[in-house]
């Protein structure tokens, strides 16, 4: 994992870059990544601070199933990057939708977004039955 301290800044131009000491590698490995190969912790760090997304705040997260590597870049990762942009910001409270028993069945989040000099609101709306 030395090549891992070594590696080059490879960082979003702008944005802080994002390192770890030897210690929090070895951390990542024993809890986040515990079934990632060397080769395996190597691509997510890099991936890590290719996206200046903080593995050890959450942004980023390491996953291997049927023995393929992936990385799942989690809502604190996407609304960071939301944010660096500029160009998006909170909206109103989240709705909910309810079915007949009453138990919710969706819900729909609000956000702002800066599109030719004009704040527009985005909806998405995400179904408990996805």
């Amino acid at each position: 994992m030395n090549e891992l301290q070594n590696a080059e800044n490879v960082g979003v131009v702008g944005v802080p870059s994002i390192t770890y000491t030897r210690d929090q590698l070895d951390l990542i490995k024993r809890t986040y990544a515990t079934d990632a190969t060397d080769d395996e912790l190597a691509l997510f760090v890099h991936a890590s601070k290719r996206l200046s997304l903080d593995i050890l705040a959450r942004q980023i997260h390491f996953t291997k199933r049927a023995g393929k590597t992936g990385f799942i870049v989690s809502i604190d990762g996407y609304r960071l990057n939301a944010e660096r942009t500029g160009k998006y910001a909170p909206g109103r409270e989240p709705t909910y939708g309810y079915n007949e028993a009453k138990q919710v069945s969706s819900a729909t989040a609000y956000v702002k977004k800066f599109i030719a000099g004009e704040w527009h609101e985005i909806a998405a709306t995400a179904f408990m039955t996805e």
